[in-house]
């Protein structure tokens, strides 16, 4: 059951930034399906809730080669369902998280913006060098998303900004992505372990990211195993290496730490013989 709180339906992007700057305990109301699920378990109670909804140009999703751009009220459905979506690894992501009838509700950066250390679009993301594009009273700035995760459920914004988008910058053609999760019940349950790979066999540079695993997800960049290593058996034991003394699983009501650190190994090899073959 919901408490008391005051609804604002702002009409243009300078009203939002002003709403988020002078309310206390203001919340972003995009697709919901975190903060309306919070407020009924109590766990959030905000005192605004300031709902994107009638907030014209957030739904722009143009993907190009020229760099690509995700706006804040884009649904993970519609993502997901356009066909010049390039990278296997965010389609896998997406078709992975929740349930349809969930997708077509949520969105690619409120997902982000939660910043949940199991976040699935952050992996994906991550890999394909993506920023975060915030507006404030101070005007818009890009923020990489490798910077932008600075804690459980915390994300690099300040009072009054607010998330316009996801920006993709131009990649290869050649780029090919991957990503893998395990979960306890596929489409109710937040990632145990989930892993993105991306390599470019052209210019020779591979990135991983891996979520679940740490306070925030993280990324990896293994250029020079990949361009040193003579196999992808060789190029995962250097990434291992990197990866195994970074990441820090705990273990929780859903697992133990020790078969995150097993299913993390085992995800960085399978996605690197898949990618680097």
């Amino acid at each position: 059951m919901l408490w008391p709180f005051e609804y604002h339906g702002p009409r243009d992007r300078g009203e939002v930034t002003k709403l988020l700057a002078e309310l206390d305990d203001a919340r972003i109301l995009a697709g919901g399906t975190d903060l309306l699920v919070e407020m009924r378990a109590g766990v959030r109670r905000p005192a605004h809730v300031v709902d994107l909804r009638g907030v014209e140009g957030l739904d722009e999703l143009r993907l190009a080669a020229g760099g690509s751009f995700v706006g804040a009220r884009v649904t993970m459905n519609r993502l997901l369902e356009d066909e010049a979506l390039p990278w296997d690894g965010l389609r896998e992501a997406l078709s992975s998280l929740a349930t349809y009838q969930v997708r077509n509700r949520a969105t690619v950066v409120g997902n982000l913006c939660n910043a949940s250390p199991a976040a699935d679009c952050a992996p994906p993301l991550l890999v394909l060098g993506a920023s975060v594009r915030v507006l404030g009273r101070k005007g818009e700035t890009s923020v990489p998303l490798e910077s932008f995760f600075l804690g459980v459920k915390k994300n690099a914004m300040t009072r009054g900004q607010w998330a316009l988008g996801v920006e993709i910058p131009p990649l290869s053609a050649s780029l090919r992505t991957c990503f893998m999760k395990r979960q306890r019940i596929r489409g109710h349950d937040l990632a145990l372990v989930n892993v993105a790979g991306a390599f470019d066999p052209e210019r020779k540079t591979l990135r991983i990211a891996v979520g679940a695993c740490a306070p925030t997800p993280l990324l990896f960049d293994l250029d020079e195993p990949a361009r040193q290593a003579r196999s992808p058996e060789q190029v995962f034991r250097a990434a291992w290496d990197r990866v195994a003394a970074k990441i820090c699983p705990v273990s929780d009501n859903r697992c133990c730490a020790d078969y995150r650190t097993e299913m993390t190994r085992l995800f960085v090899e399978r996605i690197v013989s898949t990618i680097c073959a």
